[in-house]
């Protein structure tokens, strides 16, 4: 028994002993963990360290809103005006010219449509509707370009036919041949005309040094064209006082270069688009004017098809509905 008291003891001393060492050494760890400072938190040391705030009140709301009143939008800076007179009666009178110039019939041709069914196209001119036939019109330009321009080449003769006072007419022709214009004299004394009249026309005419006239070359496309004709252009000349190519063409001239312009007419396509129609239709106003309406046939470019009506009743009383 003695000896187990004893053991006992011991054993006591010895759990106490390790358990004061170990709380020693606890406490020292823990005192040097709190003397030094965490340098980073964990999320939720975060957050739990975080205090959330309160939702505000309605009437904490209304405090802050009256707290600080909105701020007035400025108002922008006046510009400079100036007092302008007006008159009603002037501005009245205004409308009333304007409107009667808009109601007033339009001048000039303006196109409105082709006819499917043929070839012609519906115009205004004015206060009337009227068909229009561009190929008569084309026709004419053409036929008008030809006279002015054209010049028939002429092909050298064999023979040179001689001009005589019998031949031209009387020596007033020859004279009046003589002082149409003139080449300068070549090497043989040999003098060519180069009067347009002459060269558009066919005619290639020489003065010899020996003072004898005679052509040398004549146009081979007009049929039968000879000494007559010329005869024609010196009468012209002469007589009419003829300056210009135009007024000189010979009578087979002229029937040779309208055939030419009907051939060059009907190479066009049947179907024309518009904007060579409002070509044609301001060549025509440009060059033919407003009295030469007139195809090279004797046919009109315009047929008048209805007039169109200015005022409402004027509508109702054309346009009646048929009674059946």
């Amino acid at each position: 028994r003695r000896n187990g008291k004893i053991w006992g003891r011991t054993t006591g001393r010895s759990m106490r002993r390790r358990q004061k060492k170990s709380l020693e050494h606890y406490n020292q760890k823990t005192s040097a963990e709190g003397l030094r400072e965490p340098d980073e938190k964990t999320p939720r040391a975060k957050l739990q360290g975080q205090k959330r705030k309160a939702p505000l009140s309605n009437q904490q709301l209304l405090d802050q809103l009256f707290a600080h009143p909105q701020k007035k939008p400025k108002a922008p800076a006046s510009r400079p005006s100036r007092p302008l007179p007006c008159s009603v009666a002037a501005l009245r009178l205004q409308l009333q010219r304007l409107s009667s110039q808009s109601s007033a019939a339009p001048r000039g041709l303006h196109l409105v449509n082709r006819l499917t069914s043929q070839s012609a196209w519906v115009i205004l001119c004015g206060q009337r509707l009227m068909l229009l036939n561009p190929f008569r019109v084309e026709e004419t330009l053409l036929f008008k370009r030809l006279l002015e321009n054209n010049i028939l080449p002429a092909v050298s003769l064999q023979n040179p036919v001689q001009l005589t006072d019998g031949s031209l007419g009387g020596a007033e022709y020859v004279e009046t041949l003589c002082n149409m214009e003139k080449q300068n004299p070549d090497l043989n004394g040999n003098v060519l005309f180069s009067d347009a009249r002459l060269v558009a026309n066919g005619f290639k005419i020489k003065l010899t040094a020996e003072r004898h006239l005679e052509v040398t070359a004549m146009a081979d496309c007009v049929p039968f064209l000879g000494v007559k004709d010329l005869r024609e252009i010196l009468t012209a000349v002469l007589h009419k006082k003829a300056s210009t190519v135009r007024e000189c063409r010979p009578l087979k001239v002229t029937n040779y270069l309208q055939a030419e312009a009907v051939r060059l007419a009907r190479q066009l396509p049947i179907t024309l688009p518009r904007e060579d129609v409002e070509e044609i239709i301001r060549r025509m106003e440009q060059q033919l004017g407003e009295t030469s309406r007139i195809c090279i046939h004797g046919r009109p470019f315009l047929q008048h098809l209805a007039d169109v009506p200015s005022t409402d009743k004027e509508a109702q009383a054309q346009f009646r509905p048929l009674g059946l």
